[in-house]
């Protein structure tokens, strides 16, 4: 009978063994594969690489906000280490894009593509009358 006791408290006690368990966000952006950090890979402007070496240093990181529901959250965009931007952005499922609304009341839109398991992000969009194309891959 001991034992039985024992079989019935164990789960209760296994519950609160774990301090540490990872808080799972339900969002509808979870679907998009955009939360996380990305950082820069590859930059393509007019069909032309824009060089040949490593990319550093442009990372953007995609957040929720306080409704689960929409397609809406925070961005934090770093280039170098001097210049962080901020905002919201918006995700368009039928049309492929993002708007991007930094606090400075711009909006920009943007084209993406991701790839199978969410590792790379690709952005296209035009900016004074340059096509750019950017490659992101996801850091975590």
């Amino acid at each position: 009978m001991k034992y039985f006791k024992f079989l019935l408290l164990l789960p209760l006690l296994m519950a609160f063994q774990c301090g540490d368990d990872l808080e799972i966000i339900d969002d509808s952006l979870n679907e998009t594969g955009l939360l996380g950090r990305w950082e820069i890979n590859s930059e393509v402007m007019n069909g032309n690489i824009m060089d040949l070496l490593p990319k550093c240093c442009k990372l953007i990181e995609f957040r929720t906000d306080e409704n689960e529901d929409d397609l809406i959250g925070m961005y934090v965009y770093t280039e170098d280490t001097n210049n962080v931007y901020s905002g919201i952005f918006t995700v368009d499922l039928n049309s492929d894009t993002i708007v991007f609304e930094p606090s400075n009341n711009q909006i920009f839109t943007y084209g993406f593509l991701m790839n199978n398991n969410f590792t790379e992000l690709t952005f296209n969009f035009t900016d004074n009358g340059v096509s750019f194309q950017q490659t992101w891959v996801k850091r975590d």
